[in-house]
């Protein structure tokens, strides 16, 4: 049995702290594009009757990519019956991980009833600054639609038995878009694509004034993972977007980075510690692309991420050659991908400022 071990938080939050000064940019909610919280508190234990909130991934429906031409870079899906919103993420999310080799995530009906919850708050507040003094990933007690300060209490509210994961949101009130963009953003992939989260929820809503996309993930104790890298794009994928609009806070670019840059290539460590002692990227002609800095949280997230500095070349071939250790095993990987024929990144349609916030909040509670 295991837990997760979770980086550092406090650290994260001085670090983050240092560089965009004390949560200013928290409150500028209206301007917030991504959002991602680590959360810092697992609840409950394993229960035998937990599972009777659980759709495996092998129930559910699949569903097509939306007729979004800068969409279709995704392998091809076949056509299934469902429209219900959580069930078009969790697919979405599916497909993402099974490029990368992490497992399938199954739909918990607790985390999927916790995410509505805080959708609905977020619908019947968002005009209401004195409701976020948590964070948009907060809820204050008196506020309609209050389920629970912070993620975990919300998710305790609806029952769900085990770890709490990841948080993040989004402002489009579309579940695929929103997961095409969280897989985008490179901080926001990493978490995506974790391998020990078991379980999701998703929910949105939606008017003429506002609308948002709760992502929440959680996962059980179970058998200790292998020491292993994931690459992302992965080996051998094709249809690779060219550039990457930079809507990610706190900014993994250097502050005077101009956009749009490459896609980036994210690479993060399963199993346990992990370090990267040498990595480059190369195009089809043999020559080095030249690439930002790993950015500053990398460290404290088990990742080492490649962003280009340049947008890539469309139809060309790129392989990433890394070299380090996870949990002291070494490896020596390559990883190839293929990029698309247009020249068009992921988020050129987002319909809201390309801002968006990156939190982290200290609870109390056991940590896993």
């Amino acid at each position: 049995m295991w837990r997760e071990t979770l980086p550092d938080l406090g650290g994260i939050v001085k670090k983050y702290h240092a560089v965009r000064g004390e949560a200013s940019t928290l409150m500028r909610w209206s301007l917030l594009c991504l959002v991602l919280l680590i959360l810092l508190v697992g609840i409950g234990t394993a229960g035998a009757g937990a599972q009777s909130g659980t759709i495996s991934p092998a129930q559910l429906q699949a569903d097509p990519p939306p007729d979004l031409p800068y969409r279709a870079f995704l392998p091809a899906v076949p056509r299934g019956l469902s429209t219900d919103p959580a069930v078009q993420a969790v697919n979405r999310l599916n497909y993402y991980r099974a490029l990368a080799g992490a497992p399938p995530l199954g739909l918990h009906q607790s985390i999927v009833q916790a995410a509505q919850n805080h959708a609905r708050y977020y619908m019947l507040n968002y005009a209401d600054p004195s409701a976020w003094i948590y964070t948009m990933h907060g809820e204050v007690e008196g506020k309609p639609g209050f389920t629970g300060r912070y993620p975990g209490d919300r998710l305790a509210y609806t029952g769900f038995p085990y770890w709490t994961g990841a948080e993040e949101i989004h402002y489009l009130g579309n579940p695929i878009a929103s997961v095409d963009d969280w897989i985008a953003a490179p901080y926001h992939r990493v978490f995506a694509l974790k391998p020990n989260y078991n379980y999701m929820g998703y929910a949105m809503d939606r008017s003429k004034e506002a609308a948002v996309d709760v992502l929440d993930l959680g996962f059980e104790d179970g058998p200790a993972l292998p020491p292993d890298p994931i690459g992302y794009p992965a080996d051998g994928q094709t249809g690779v977007p060219t550039t990457w609009g930079g809507g990610e806070d706190p900014n993994p670019l250097p502050p005077d980075a101009p956009r749009p840059v490459g896609y980036p290539f994210s690479l993060q460590g399963v199993g346990g510690s992990f370090q990267v002692t040498w990595i480059e990227m190369r195009n089809g002609n043999g020559q080095v692309v030249s690439v930002y800095p790993n950015p500053e949280l990398c460290p404290d997230f088990k990742c080492y991420i490649l962003i280009p500095v340049s947008p890539l070349q469309p139809l060309m071939t790129y392989t990433v050659h890394a070299v380090g250790r996870v949990s002291g095993v070494p490896f020596d990987r390559t990883w190839q991908f293929t990029t698309r024929a247009e020249a068009q990144g992921t988020d050129s349609a987002l319909p809201c400022s390309s801002y968006s916030g990156i939190v982290f909040d200290e609870m109390t509670g056991e940590q896993p």
